[in-house]
């Protein structure tokens, strides 16, 4: 592993993009790349583009070892017990909907149910509710209270013996809210239930072991931790996943096939049909170990240091901050009552301001809040004050403006 940095300036360094001197405060949406991702990238793609798992060749096993190389660095990163608990994905969105297709197929019966949160992104509830409605499912909602962290009173009062699942995010996109989720896994798997956390947004600044949190599946998106879109991933307890039928059907993810039949192989290639995106998932192995390159302490403080400060100062300007006096990681989210939250965005833009203005996926957290969408400044590890500086007189001249 290379030293670690601990510097704003040395992880800035890592990310060419920053060098168009635009303010970027949209890393909620994606993140983004560093040089070593996108030199990997054009690496792969300019001398060692190959197909996996079928070539006798040296090329195609020198794809493969890459392939399945990643694989074990993503198991490595989130303290798998094995690289077979790790499915390739197109994302967060297609990791759900292979877990809710899977289990809604082959497990829930009508009458069943599903325990969600308001604090989820729409790919965390419109796969389970399409798969209500075709099954004869319930999805319930835990509450938030008015903070904006989840209501647990609620959630007791949500379990029951016909609740099967509870799938929750690890921190809210809209909010930047941090999810103890671990306390809710457990409570759940009191209950018999399954359970799915969604780490979209927390893989970035947290340390994750799925072995320590003891849920079932653990999902997220490779964009969102600085390496390319198009890749994702599923993990999955090894007996969870052997024991659900495939997503897809194709090449790859097949024992032997008959004209009478079909016989499947375990996880993850029951799970990987066709050609998958293999640059994809090799660069994201490069994502990886640049995760592994920063001081977590570092990431951590810097973290908790900017949506302190951008809270403050943007209160500071009279504007609501939502969810303010509860645990949030490098989201701040906040309104002006009265003005269109996209009013303030596309000003900010014409400043080279780039935030994120809407309900965010997010629609049943912004109906709870009574709000049309929320005004997004999402920072990352390479942001710094000099964007938080930027962005506050940007809103004090956009302020003038509408106000």
């Amino acid at each position: 592993m290379a030293s670690q940095l601990t510097s704003i300036q040395q992880i800035r360094d890592q990310f060419p993009q920053l060098a168009s001197g635009d303010i970027y405060l949209d890393s909620a949406a994606t993140t983004l790349k560093t040089k070593s991702v996108i030199d990997r990238m054009t690496k792969w793609l300019s001398e060692e583009v190959s197909n996996v798992h079928r070539g006798g060749h040296k090329l195609g096993n020198a794809a493969t070892s890459s392939y399945e190389g990643s694989r074990t660095k993503v198991a490595r990163f989130l303290n798998a017990k094995s690289s077979n608990e790790i499915v390739f994905t197109r994302g967060t969105t297609e990791s759900i909907n292979l877990v809710a297709a899977s289990l809604s197929q082959a497990v829930f019966q009508p009458g069943d149910e599903i325990i969600l949160s308001q604090l989820e992104h729409h790919s965390n509830i419109v796969p389970w509710q399409m798969w209500a409605e075709r099954k004869g499912l319930k999805v319930h909602f835990i509450r938030i209270t008015e903070n904006g962290d989840l209501d647990w009173d609620h959630f007791l009062d949500l379990l029951n013996p016909r609740a099967k699942m509870l799938s929750l995010t690890h921190q809210s996109n809209a909010l930047g809210v941090k999810v103890d989720v671990k306390s809710f896994v457990e409570k759940a798997k009191e209950n018999g239930m399954m359970t799915l956390v969604d780490g979209a947004q927390a893989l970035s600044s947290n340390v994750i072991d799925v072995q320590d949190l003891d849920c079932d599946f653990y999902v997220f998106s490779g964009h969102k931790i600085f390496g390319p879109t198009g890749i994702g991933v599923l993990y999955g307890k090894e007996e969870r996943l052997n024991a659900l039928p495939p997503y897809q059907g194709g090449g790859s993810m097949i024992d032997r096939v008959t004209e009478s039949g079909v016989s499947f192989l375990k996880a993850p290639q029951r799970f990987e049909a066709g050609t998958p995106a293999i640059a994809e998932a090799v660069v994201l192995g490069e994502s990886i170990d640049f995760l592994n390159s920063l001081s977590r302490d570092f990431v951590k403080s810097h973290d908790e240091s900017l949506v302190s400060k951008a809270t403050k100062a943007i209160e500071d300007l009279g504007f609501e901050v939502f969810a303010r006096n509860v645990p949030r990681s490098h989201v701040v989210s906040f309104q002006w009552k009265g003005i269109h939250p996209s009013d303030f965005a596309g000003l900010l833009s014409e400043m080279n301001v780039a935030v994120r203005a809407g309900h965010h996926c997010c629609q049943p957290l912004m109906n709870r809040l009574g709000v049309v969408g929320t005004i997004r400044a999402s920072f990352s590890i390479y942001s710094d004050e000099n964007d938080l500086d930027q962005l506050i007189s940007g809103l004090k001249k956009a302020k003038e403006l509408l106000v």
